[in-house]
């Protein structure tokens, strides 16, 4: 059943537009709005998030895995198989991004270099770097491809539930910490009363890169921006920790559908390395697997080639489930 659900998912996310009203990041946010009322909140009026513990991350994220555990293993098998098509639909890839990753390819081909600047921090690239766009995309389709599928296929339903809700919950605190920041920051600046430094807030507030950073700290969820990590330290370990494991049979992966010899040897590197998060891991392995020397524009081509390599990586994974099907690894 693994296989075959994740073959009809996958299928049918190539000709099927997926509602953002069905996608894990709004089913999750409703979730959260529900839940946030039965939790404690600060009494000393203090703007820092106060759900950020680690025993608060995995609760909130593992009272619905516990209830799905509950579906599988007492729903009657033909209802389990639509739970199964339904979950994965949800949790599978991110109709956000997909979209916005289409608008900086047409940017691209139209050598729009601002414009594809701009997009890929919609994505979450920081700055807006397009030397970073590829390792981004990279991370991109780790958070909502291989991690996903590689914990539904070792831990099955509960355990993709429990880590998307998980990942989930980590965005969302973080972006409220970076929302706070930025309204803090603008509230200074509006404070100013020199008229010349008030201008210039003016003009910046319609700057559309900065109207583009403000947007992506508030929706991305695919990278957090360093500087609040600070404030989200709990939740970083659990998703260290979630992330540990899946992040290096990705990155394996790509030595076995890219450039072995060469990969091999950065890829022992981050496995030897226990405190190496998931971009890191990923973005070091999937640069020494691509040949990347010989290309034209390296900016504008680079991101192509990296999401070649990440395609040919789920195909892997793909091949792999079928033949741990075939010999009975996997139900």
């Amino acid at each position: 059943m693994t296989l075959f659900t994740l073959l009809i998912v996958m299928a049918l996310e190539r000709v099927v537009v997926k509602s953002k009203s069905f996608h894990i990041t709004t089913l999750a946010q409703k979730y959260f709005s529900f839940i946030a009322q039965f939790l404690p909140t600060s009494k000393t009026g203090e703007s820092e998030n106060q759900y950020n513990g680690i025993v608060t991350t995995v609760l909130v994220a593992g009272l619905p895995s516990l209830g799905v555990w509950v579906l599988v293993a007492y729903m009657p098998a033909i209802l389990v198989f639509f739970l199964y098509l339904l979950l994965l639909w949800v949790c599978l890839g991110c109709p956000v991004t997909r979209q916005t990753y289409k608008r900086y390819l047409q940017a691209a081909n139209r050598e729009d270099f601002e414009a594809c600047s701009l997009y890929s921090e919609q994505f979450g690239n920081k700055g807006g770097d397009l030397s970073n766009v590829g390792k981004q995309l990279v991370l991109v389709n780790y958070r909502h491809y291989a991690s996903v599928i590689i914990f539904f296929v070792i831990l099955g339903l509960p355990g993709m539930v429990f880590y998307s809700l998980c990942k989930e919950w980590y965005f969302l605190q973080v972006n409220k910490t970076a929302t706070q920041d930025l309204e803090t920051s603008q509230n200074v600046d509006s404070n100013n009363g020199a008229s010349d430094i008030a201008l210039e807030g003016e003009n910046n507030s319609n700057d559309p890169k900065k109207e583009a950073v403000a947007e992506q700290l508030i929706n991305s969820t695919d990278q957090v921006p360093n500087e609040y990590a600070a404030s989200t330290n709990d939740i970083q370990k659990v998703m260290f920790i979630l992330d540990w494991l899946p992040s290096r049979i990705t990155a394996f992966g790509f030595l076995l559908v890219g450039h072995f010899s060469r990969g091999l040897p950065v890829w022992l590197e981050t496995f030897a390395n226990v405190n190496l998060n998931a971009y890191d891991v990923l973005a070091k392995v999937a640069k020494a697997s691509e040949d990347l020397s010989s290309l034209e524009n390296p900016q504008l081509q680079e991101p192509l080639q990296m999401v070649k390599l990440v395609k040919r990586n789920i195909i892997f994974f793909l091949m792999v489930i079928s033949v741990m099907t075939l010999v009975g690894v996997v139900s």
